[in-house]
Formats: C-alpha cells, structure tokens, sequence
C-alpha cells in the first residue's frame, strides 16, 4: 500500500496517539540518577504498568544543550509498583534532580503492542498544509511498540517518529528525501528529519536506510531521550544528530554520545555500537 499525500491537508498521514487520561502530580524531595524510585505529591489513580513522563520547569531545569529556549530536562520511565505516594521505577532513573527544581510527573496507560508496517506514503511534490507542520507516519505513548517496513518519501517535517514511548523500534525501513520546504518552492527550511525519537527511553532505530535525508537520525524532544540505540545505513546527503550535544547537524560519518544516552552513530555503510553506560547494560 502507497499513500499519495501530496494533496492531503493533515498534520500526519497515519498516527497512532495515546488518549487515555492523565494522571498529574508534582516531585516531591530528589530523583538521583540510577535510582529506581521516586516520592510524589498524590500517589493517587497512578497504577503498575503506567507510563511516567518525568519533566522539570523551563524555570529551574531547562535543558542545557538544547538552544530552543524551551526544552526541559526530563525522561519517559514506567511504573514497576505504587506504595502510598512511593513510585517503583521498572528502570533505573536517567536524570538527577534536586529539591530546588519544579518537576511535574504525568503518569498514564500506554498502548501496548502496536505495529505499524508495510505501508508507504509519498509526498514528493509538497502537501497541502505547511511542509515544516507535515509529518508521515507517528505513534505516541506506547510501549513496545514497532515502525517496520515501510516507505517514506518527501515526508516534510518528520517522516517515521516515535514519541513519549518506551522499548519502540524503527526497523527495516526506507526513507528518501526527508525535507521541510517553504510553501511551493524547492526551499528547504533547515530542517527535516527521516527516522526519529522524541521524549522516548530505551528505543531502537536499527537497520533502516536513508537516502538524501537533510537529517537521517534525530534524537530529541521537548525533554531528552535516553538510552536510544541507533543502528543505521546512510547514503547520500545525510547528517546524523543527536540534540543533546549539539542543536546543529554534523556531517554523518562523526560519531558521539553524551552520557545518558546510548550509541549514536553511523553513515556511509558504517556501522558503530555503544553500551548504555548509565544502565550498566
């Protein structure tokens, strides 16, 4: 199945988003890296299973090395256990926080299991709403959940992403062309990413192929993604980019990693591997 989207006046071609209700509270005392628990306001409506979306203030926690002037530090992490207002974490916690910092924590049930797969959509020519607001394929708030074997082209924004998820994996798909034009030009706007996880923990991209993408590997969001590991064939113009050490895109055959966060890495048929430090994986 292609979908042509070239006259299609949508933000996403095909979604998948988590409507269950929200359950918020606030941090209350510290979260030390590596710890697996944490001490909220309101213990109450929060269940085993859930999805925790950990995230300070812009006030008090803003996230260093991004230069948005909005991104927070934070981390999407999963409720082993609730004992009163203690919440098990079913990993170890990626970020330190302090009691001097504003920290709401959301918390609320996941999709589990979706898979999108052997779909292709093609937008080569441009769509009907702004291309930097236009994006292919998404799913949000899920837990093992899958993008695999599909096709993207010409899928401005974002053409495969992941969000606010926990154990996704992007794998075995092909995408060409992931640019943002300016409205009915063959301007890019700067921006454009092929495969992509935001606000995600412990997600994989493995064994894609991207061909002309302005950035062929992005991984950011309004708070950081953790322990992400990216495995990735490139060719053509391609940058792979990790926010959390730079905002501006590097040519793709450099490699880093910052130490909350897995293996970045690849390019030109290079393949790289890196453990998960933080976890002691």
């Amino acid at each position: 199945l292609i979908i042509d989207a070239n006259n299609l006046n949508v933000k996403w071609t095909l979604f998948v988003e988590n409507t269950n209700p929200v359950v918020s509270t606030e941090l209350t005392g510290t979260i030390a890296r590596s710890a697996l628990s944490m001490t909220v306001a309101n213990g109450a409506g929060i269940k085993a299973g859930m999805l925790a979306y950990i995230k300070g203030s812009f006030d008090t926690s803003p996230w260093s090395c991004d230069n948005r002037g909005s991104a927070v530090k934070g981390e999407t992490n999963e409720v082993k256990s609730v004992n009163g207002n203690t919440i098990n974490l079913n990993f170890p916690a990626f970020t330190n926080f302090s009691n001097s910092e504003n920290v709401i924590v959301e918390f609320v049930e996941p999709l589990r299991g979706i898979e999108i797969s052997n779909i292709g959509i093609s937008c080569p020519e441009g769509c009907a709403v702004d291309a930097r607001q236009y994006r292919g394929f998404g799913l949000k708030g899920c837990i093992d959940a899958s993008i695999h074997d599909c096709y993207g082209c010409g899928c401005g924004m974002s053409c495969l992403e992941s969000m606010s998820s926990v154990k996704s994996t992007l794998y075995g798909n092909q995408v060409d062309e992931a640019y943002a034009y300016y409205p009915g030009t063959s301007t890019i706007y700067g921006l454009g990413y092929g495969l992509r996880c935001s606000d995600d923990s412990l997600s994989s991209i493995v064994n894609n192929r991207g061909e002309n993408a302005r950035h062929c590997v992005d991984i950011s969001g309004d708070y950081p993604s953790h322990g992400i590991l990216d495995l990735v064939r490139s060719r053509g113009l391609g940058d792979v980019y990790k926010r959390q050490v730079l905002r501006r895109g590097v040519r793709s055959q450099i490699m880093w990693w910052q130490e909350t966060t897995t293996l970045y890495a690849f390019a030109g048929r290079i393949f790289l591997l890196k453990i998960i430090p933080s976890l002691g994986l």
